[in-house]
């Protein structure tokens, strides 16, 4: 997929953002870096704090995105995968939900956005071989998503009790 690079970004720019592009297009609708840019700027900052808290893209204010894609991430490119891929699942499990409910919800905490954001959010995912899919399309979290978000929240958990030992200890 090329996509004319009438904004001129970096390479790893342009990496991240292809990626934004082959997941938030749909059909044959061929944009402009600039159009694409313009359309979708409120989704691909709501992406980013989702991609940043994953670990999988880090802020950088010098980058017109606002994010540069982790090594983590440019692990995940690089690797061969199909397509889409297919879980063997009928439907998305409770658990499944939960893992996509606590991601939006922990990554978007101080950010404001559309409920409609969780299925771009999956569809970028999806593009980056975090997300399979059931016969009626709905996504499904891979084990390698799960961890990603497991080891977030534990991270998290040491930040707080970290936190909660400083105060007491005033």
């Amino acid at each position: 997929m090329r996509v004319a690079n009438d904004l001129y970004f970096k390479p790893e720019t342009y990496l991240l953002f292809s990626i934004y592009y082959q997941a938030l297009t749909v059909g044959n609708r061929k944009l402009s870096a600039k159009s694409f840019f313009e359309r979708f700027q409120k989704q691909i900052q709501a992406i980013g704090h989702v991609l940043e808290w994953l670990d999988l893209a880090y802020p950088n204010r010098n980058n017109r995105l606002g994010w540069t894609p982790s090594h983590i991430m440019i692990d995940l490119i690089v690797q061969p995968h199909c397509r889409r891929l297919k879980s063997r699942k009928e439907s998305p499990s409770a658990q499944d939900e939960d893992t996509f409910d606590t991601l939006i919800e922990e990554a978007l905490a101080n950010v404001e956005y559309d409920s409609s954001i969780r299925k771009d959010i999956i569809s970028v995912l999806g593009v980056l071989g975090l997300v399979a899919y059931v016969g009626n399309g709905q996504g499904v979290p891979t084990n390698l998503l799960r961890e990603l978000v497991a080891k977030r929240r534990r991270r998290e958990r040491v930040w707080r009790d970290a936190e909660l030992i400083g105060v007491e200890g005033l």
